[in-house]
Parts: C-alpha cells; structure tokens; sequence
C-alpha cells in the first residue's frame, strides 16, 4: 500500500506494470493526493485505508472475477 502520494511513486509504477503485462486487478482506495500530517492510524480511518477497507476492497475485486 502506498499511503503518502498516488501521483509518481514507486506502488503506481508497479501497479501500471502489473495491470499492463499480467492483467492484475487494482483499485485505488482513494483518488489524487492526501498531503495531510497526523497520526497514521487516524488517517488511514479518515482515507478509508484502514485494514479492514482494505480487505473489503480486495473482496470487491475477488467477487469481480
């Protein structure tokens, strides 16, 4: 999970090369960029990035399959 940036760093440029040559499913959790200081925890919750969204998320794209 990259938590920091979605723009430039190295878990886009992963995920490009996954989606492009092994037809991998990706979803962003959120869209843009969070620059944002506090507490990881607190803002994993306020992103809805927090463990359990990103389970749900990886169940949506299992159901998808």
């Amino acid at each position: 999970m990259e938590d920091h940036n979605t723009f430039g760093g190295l878990g886009g440029a992963t995920a490009e090369i996954l989606e492009k040559n092994y037809s991998v499913r990706m979803n962003a959790l959120i869209k843009g960029c969070v620059r944002e200081s506090g507490d990881p925890e607190d803002l994993y919750e306020k992103y809805n990035m927090s463990v359990n969204d990103i389970v749900s998320a990886a169940e949506v794209l299992v159901k998808q399959k």
